[in-house]
């Protein structure tokens, strides 16, 4: 089937698409679907141009902005252009700190005359400064019609990319593999879009209607009632808790290369450095009195996780989003505050007297990470959650009203409340605060609300995973053409709404 009434053939970028083994061939697939349509992509070492398309860049060239065009082309950002992105420009230079905490080590290095990159004001800008301008050229260069994003952007560079992307009005769309559904592929045109099912159950029924899709796996449903259930958030939370990188797995990363190996060492040792003393900090102010009579509890996410500045686009900082819900708190409700529970290494250092901040914030209590999760989801007013983790499953299985701020995909979800205005914050806790805590713990009646919850996302996603994960233990026979052949069709009828007829 092709699109009809087009001019010209139309060009579409994809981001990360095809880059993994789960998705090889996926550019020849779409193109066999949509004829004439032509696919440029981002390659990595083992892919071809039926897995992405004509490589336009490579995946170890994007987090440093290692692009020979830059400098062979003397690329600058368009005045027009970036006083459409500047408002984002905040958010995307906090966002760098992502590559400030990659492994240098497997990416590359700018080969023309660049110093090398620091995580400061300066450093940073000239990074950011250098994604704008090259995405902006390959847009312009390859005369891009559409973008697929292989996920939320929230990596820097694709952060970038989309803001791009944004300010030329260039259609995209994109795809959101997130917990508990890890197996299943949301997709949005707009990453504000978070939690709206709207567009991915309509596009899957475009996609049908046009090239058919595989069915789902016969175990489809009850592997995602499953992934609600109070043990698997359990499960998930544990699994944060006790994750570390095992010392043989760092040595033979080490020994992998020893010209880098004194480098890895020195860059190891700083970080351990600033974790010791972001422990030190936070050990200083943790309460010794336990829990207070009345409160609401956060524990914040991991300092390394990007997508919180996407999700919690509202606050500038972990330390302001804590601010602004104890001041909208009642005057008799505390809020508790808890550090990720991740292991050190993978939670990442916080700025220094971070929690020396935070504790002097009025009504705010830190407590230790050694605290008792069940004590705190049986005491508790409610919990405060950015997004989504799997200690908001747990307390949404055991009826403890859960407060979610910023772009999550837990929207019509039991015993969640989202907060869609953040001057609505005061209004929504001081409803839970006041509500009666009698019903604590499962019910049936909220199991089969999540697995009716379970049930409507099923029907606006697709059934997978697109980077290299796939658990035997729910593979099938189809697994990996239904991954594949479904995604293609997914994007060639996305190409035949948004594209037909573009640029008349």
């Amino acid at each position: 089937m092709s699109i009809s009434g087009i001019e010209r053939s139309r060009t579409i970028l994809f981001v990360k698409l095809g880059t993994h083994p789960e998705l090889a061939t996926l550019a020849s697939r779409v193109e066999d679907l949509v004829p004439g349509l032509r696919i440029v992509g981002i390659g990595a070492d083992d892919t071809t141009p039926r897995d992405v398309g004509e490589q336009v860049v490579h995946e170890k060239d994007v987090a440093l902005g290692a692009y020979d065009q830059w400098w062979s082309r003397q690329l600058y950002v368009d005045p027009d252009l970036y006083l459409q992105i500047i408002s984002k420009e905040g958010q995307l230079l906090r966002m760098a700190e992502r590559v400030a905490r990659q492994d240098v080590f497997s990416i590359h290095q700018p080969k023309f005359p660049v110093a090398e990159f620091v995580h400061d004001v300066d450093g940073t800008t000239q990074l950011l400064l250098r994604q704008i301008s090259f995405w902006d050229w390959i847009i312009r260069h390859h005369k891009i019609d559409g973008v697929i994003f292989q996920n939320i952007p929230h990596n820097f560079w694709d952060a970038a990319l989309h803001a791009v992307v944004t300010a030329r009005r260039v259609p995209s769309m994109c795809f959101h593999n997130v917990l508990p559904f890890i197996t299943s592929v949301y997709i949005y045109e707009d990453p504000n879009d978070m939690g709206n099912l709207r567009f991915g159950k309509s596009i899957l029924n475009e996609a049908n209607r046009r090239y058919g899709l595989v069915a789902d796996s016969v175990n489809r449903q009850s592997v995602m009632w499953r992934r609600v259930s109070t043990s698997e958030a359990k499960k998930g939370r544990l699994s944060g808790s006790t994750a570390a990188v095992s010392v043989s797995s760092r040595a033979k990363s080490l020994v992998a290369d020893p010209r880098i190996a004194l480098r890895k060492i020195t860059r190891s040792v700083g970080r351990r450095r600033e974790l010791k003393g972001t422990s030190a900090d936070y050990e200083s102010v943790t309460s010794e009195h336990g829990l207070p009579q009345r409160f609401v509890f956060i524990e914040l996410q991991r300092a390394a996780n990007m997508t919180t500045h996407v999700k919690g686009y509202m606050y500038a900082d972990a330390r302001e989003m804590i601010a602004h819900i104890a001041f909208s708190l009642p005057n008799d409700t505390q809020l508790v505050v808890r550090e990720s529970s991740r292991t050190g290494s993978s939670r990442g250092p916080r700025r220094e007297l971070f929690w020396t901040q935070i504790a002097a914030i009025p009504r705010v209590i830190v407590v230790s990470s050694n605290i008792d999760t069940n004590e705190i989801l049986e005491k508790s007013l409610a919990i405060v959650e950015l997004g989504y983790s799997s200690l908001a499953l747990e307390a949404m299985n055991n009826n403890v009203p859960v407060v979610v701020l910023g772009l999550t995909h837990l929207h019509g979800a039991p015993n969640v409340h989202v907060v869609a205005e953040s001057s609505r914050l005061a209004e929504v806790l001081n409803g839970v605060c006041s509500s009666p805590s009698s019903r604590r713990g499962e019910t049936e009646s909220t199991t089969q609300a999540l697995r009716d919850w379970a049930d409507i996302a099923r029907s606006a996603t697709l059934e997978g995973r697109l980077s290299s994960f796939r658990d035997p233990n729910e593979a099938d026979d189809e697994t990996g053409n239904r991954l594949v052949g479904n995604t293609a069709a997914v994007i060639a009828a996305w190409c035949e709404l948004r594209l037909h007829g573009k640029g008349r």
